[in-house]
C-alpha cells in the first residue's frame, strides 16, 4: 500500500520561500523518498531545493498562475530509481499584491496621496511625484504590473509612464517609460499595521518616501532609507465604482452607501478602496466600460438578460461591446441583475467561448464575475451584497466561504444561494487578509 499527502507552511506566494512537507507512507521495504515531479511546469517559474534531511523542500514561486504537480513514493534517492504512487497536487500560486489600479496614500501625512507633480506637464518624462489632497484623477491612479519575484512596475494612468527611482537617495521619485531597470521595480512590504513600506530593487536599503521639505506647496516624494516615522509607508486603495439604475421610489441609501461604507471600512486590512458613486439614469457604453477597465471593483444593481445588462431607458451593455475590451485591472465584478449568469459553465472560460455577460467578463480579463441564473428580488439583491462584503472585509473569509457563510432565511427568495453564479476565481479576497 502506498499514500503521499502534501504539508506547506505557507500557501506558495511569488518572491517569497515556502516549505513543503510531503508525508508518504509505503508498505514496500526501501520505498521512502519521497520525489515531487514539477515536470508541466516552466523550470523558470520557481526555484526548489531539497529535500533536506528532513524530508522538506524549500520552493520559491517566480512565477504563477496556478500549478499541478504530482508527490511520487521512490524507491531510494538514485535518479534511476522506480516510483510507485503519485498524490496531485493543486497550489494557487497567489502574488503579495494583486496587479490592477490603486492609489498610494501616505501614512504620516494622512490625507495626502501620490500624483505627478501639478506644476509641470502630466505626461512629461522626468516629472516629479508629489504628495496632494485625494481628487480620484488619473494622475493620483497607478496600475501595478508584475514582472516575476514578487516586483512590480507602477505605471501612472495618465502619463503610461513608470515610477523611476533617482541615482542618489534623498532625490526625487520620477517618471518615465519603462525600459526594465531595477531603478523601476518595486517590491511591497506588508506592515502589521496594515500599510506597505515600497522597496527599490536597485537597492533594498531604500524606498519610496515623503520627503521631509515642501516646495512649491507640495511635499516631494523621494527615494530614502527606510524611516522610522511612518513617512515611508502607504495604505494602498483600490478604486471601487458602485452604480445602480435609478427608477421608480428606490433610493441610493437603501441600493449602495451601506455597501461603500462597508469597501471604505475594508482600509483596516491592508487593502482600502477609493469608493465612486452613481445613481444613473443613463450612462452610456463607452462610460460604463471606462468603469470596468479602469476600477478593481465593479458593482452594478439594474436590469439584465443572459448576454446584456440595462444603462439606460434605451441603451444597454452587450456581450459584443466587452470583445476588445482589457478588464484586468478589474479584480471583482459583481452584476445584481436578472438572469444575467444562465448557463455558465467553467468550460466555456476555458473554451474562451462565453455565452452570458457574466463569463464575458472574466473573459475579457476580469478576475472573477458574480451573476445570477435567474429572476432576483430588488431587495434581496440590496440586503445579498452587504451581507457579502460584510462577510468578506469584516470576517476576511474569501468569496467561495463567505457565501457559505451567508443566511438565506430572512430574503424574499429563500432559494435566492441557488441563483448566484461566481465564474473565474472563487478564493478571491477583498482584502490582503493578513
Amino acid at each position: 500500500r502506498n499514500s503521499a499527502v502534501m504539508l506547506y507552511s505557507s500557501l506558495p506566494t511569488v518572491g517569497q520561500s515556502t516549505t513543503l512537507i510531503p508525508v508518504i507512507y509505503s508498505t514496500r521495504p526501501g520505498y521512502n523518498m519521497p520525489y515531487l515531479d514539477m515536470s508541466q511546469i516552466p523550470s523558470t517559474s520557481y526555484y526548489i531545493s531539497g529535500p533536506n534531511e528532513y524530508g522538506r523542500f524549500s520552493l520559491t514561486p517566480h512565477y504563477g498562475p496556478d500549478w499541478t504537480f504530482h508527490i511520487y513514493v521512490k524507491n531510494g534517492a538514485a535518479a534511476s530509481a522506480p516510483m510507485v504512487y503519485a498524490s496531485q497536487q493543486d497550489f494557487k500560486i497567489t502574488l503579495p499584491i494583486d496587479e490592477g489600479v490603486y492609489y498610494f496614500r501616505n501614512a504620516k501625512y494622512t490625507n495626502k496621496y501620490i500624483q505627478i507633480d501639478n506644476n509641470v506637464e502630466a505626461t512629461a518624462t522626468g516629472a516629479s511625484m508629489e504628495l496632494h489632497n485625494y481628487d480620484g484623477g488619473n494622475d493620483q491612479r497607478w496600475k501595478l504590473v508584475h514582472i516575476g519575484d514578487g516586483f512590480y512596475y507602477i505605471l501612472s494612468i495618465e502619463s503610461g509612464k513608470v515610477l523611476t527611482a533617482p541615482t542618489n537617495i534623498d532625490n526625487d521619485i520620477t517618471q518615465a517609460f519603462y525600459f526594465g531597470a531595477q531603478t523601476q521595480q518595486w517590491r511591497f512590504s506588508y506592515n502589521s499595521s496594515g500599510s506597505y513600506k515600497i522597496i527599490s530593487r536597485s537597492n533594498p536599503s531604500y524606498c519610496i518616501a515623503a520627503s521631509n521639505e515642501i516646495t512649491l506647496l507640495a511635499r516631494k516624494v523621494q527615494l530614502r532609507t527606510l524611516q522610522t516615522d511612518s513617512s515611508d509607508n502607504w495604505i494602498i486603495y483600490r478604486s471601487a465604482s458602485l452604480n445602480a439604475y435609478k427608477e421608480k421610489s428606490t433610493s441610493a441609501t437603501d441600493l449602495y452607501m451601506p455597501t461603500a461604507s462597508l469597501l471604505l471600512e475594508s482600509s483596516n486590512y491592508g487593502l482600502a478602496a477609493k469608493v465612486t458613486t452613481d445613481f444613473y439614469s443613463s450612462l452610456t457604453v463607452p462610460e460604463v466600460i471606462n468603469r470596468l477597465e479602469n476600477n478593481g471593483i465593479f458593482i452594478i444593481h439594474t436590469h439584465g438578460d443572459k448576454t446584456s445588462i440595462v444603462t439606460g431607458p434605451e441603451t444597454s451593455l452587450e456581450m459584443s461591446d466587452l470583445s476588445n475590451s482589457d478588464l484586468s485591472n478589474l479584480h471583482l465584478v459583481i452584476l445584481l441583475a436578472c438572469n444575467v449568469g444562465i448557463d455558465s459553465n467553467v468550460a466555456h472560460i476555458t473554451n474562451n467561448q462565453p455565452v452570458n455577460i457574466t463569463e464575458q467578463m472574466v473573459v475579457s480579463g476580469a478576475q472573477t464575475s458574480i451573476g445570477f441564473n435567474g429572476e432576483t428580488i430588488c431587495g434581496d439583491n440590496n440586503e445579498f451584497i452587504v451581507a457579502l462584503l460584510d462577510s468578506m472585509i469584516n470576517d476576511g473569509l474569501p468569496l467561495d466561504a463567505a457565501l457559505e457563510n451567508l443566511n438565506y432565511d430572512e430574503f424574499m427568495n429563500e432559494q435566492y444561494g441557488n441563483l448566484i453564479e461566481i465564474v473565474g476565481n472563487r478564493q478571491i479576497k477583498i482584502h490582503r487578509g493578513g
